[in-house]
């Protein structure tokens, strides 16, 4: 039986990301560890980028 993915979740506003959707992450290894606890990384998936990190971290990420 073939199953659904999952789909991926906005870690600032909890809208679900479709599969053909952009979306950004803290690929730094540095901020991930510091500041990112979830070990699948859920908690590091953005629909928009800059904002949602500044909210979330507190930092300013220039892209």
């Amino acid at each position: 039986m073939f199953e659904e993915p999952e789909l991926k979740q906005c870690a600032e506003c909890g809208k679900d990301i479709d599969p053909d959707d952009t979306y950004y992450i803290v690929g730094d290894n540095y901020l991930q560890r510091n500041y990112f606890d979830d070990p699948d990384g859920k908690d590091n998936i953005f629909l928009l980028k800059g904002l949602s990190l500044k909210k979330s971290i507190g930092l300013r990420v220039q892209w």
